[in-house]
């Protein structure tokens, strides 16, 4: 991220990092960072106004509860546009003239690291997103809408890695189980046995716990990958020393 020098209004300068400076609705918005996390690990992100004063650009707080309310909209809709490598709605600015600008006191908003990172994004993302979109008492996103919104986006994402490494196990195993035909058991074996999933249980809801559930089957299946590759790289080793 690229760092930006911003003054307070006694003119006490702070080194920050520059997450995403963009106009929406005819309004610039810059929103930055110091990497301060909560105890789950949430980084504050602080969001902006940014006005033209007599020439120079001037860092506006967002005072009114229902401006700052739907901030939760201009979020969302450019995290969504990222996301889906569309923007439409939203301008990204060149940060030429952020240096030293006047800002006063920001509020902030919390947003895991997978989120952090799309929010910051300039190319396309590739990057499963995220967690869980948070406030503080200045809350940005509802929470209930934050759960629909982001488990939506990163419960699909989940799903689609879990079959294709179902798949892709599926198939290693295959490799494997011919290996062991033609060469025996090895003396030690990483994969045991892949547990099958049945992919109608696996609930539909935009929930963390089943977020949580849909990490473990993926992480599940990922030990379950590393440890057939490990074995066919030993049989392969087999069958290099046999001149096979």
């Amino acid at each position: 991220m690229e760092k930006i020098s911003i003054y307070n209004a006694n003119g006490f300068k702070s080194e920050v990092y520059l997450v995403r400076y963009f106009k929406l609705d005819y309004t610039n918005y810059l929103v930055y960072t110091v990497f301060e996390r909560d105890e789950k690990g949430f980084i504050k992100l602080y969001l902006i106004k940014i006005m033209d004063e007599l020439g120079k650009k001037v860092g506006i707080s967002i005072l009114e509860d229902e401006e700052w309310k739907n901030m939760q909209k201009v979020i969302k809709t450019v995290i969504k546009e990222i996301k889906d490598n569309k923007v439409e709605t939203f301008e990204d600015l060149l940060t030429n003239g952020l240096e030293k600008v006047k800002v006063g006191e920001a509020k902030f908003f919390k947003l895991d690291q997978n989120l952090t990172d799309l929010l910051s994004s300039k190319g396309e993302v590739n990057a499963l997103t995220e967690d869980k979109v948070l406030g503080s008492d200045e809350q940005i996103v509802n929470l209930n809408d934050a759960a629909a919104f982001d488990y939506s986006i990163v419960c699909k994402d989940i799903k689609k890695k879990i079959k294709k490494l179902d798949k892709l196990i599926n198939e290693k195993i295959i490799d494997l189980n011919d290996y062991k035909t033609k060469y025996g058991n090895l003396d030690s074996f990483k994969f045991v046995n892949k547990k099958d999933i049945n992919f109608e249980l696996i609930s539909d809801e935009n929930t963390f716990e089943n977020y949580k559930i849909l990490q473990e089957v993926m992480q599940g299946l990922e030990e379950n990958l590393v440890d057939i590759l490990i074995d066919l790289s030993n049989y392969t080793l087999q069958s290099i020393e046999k001149g096979q």
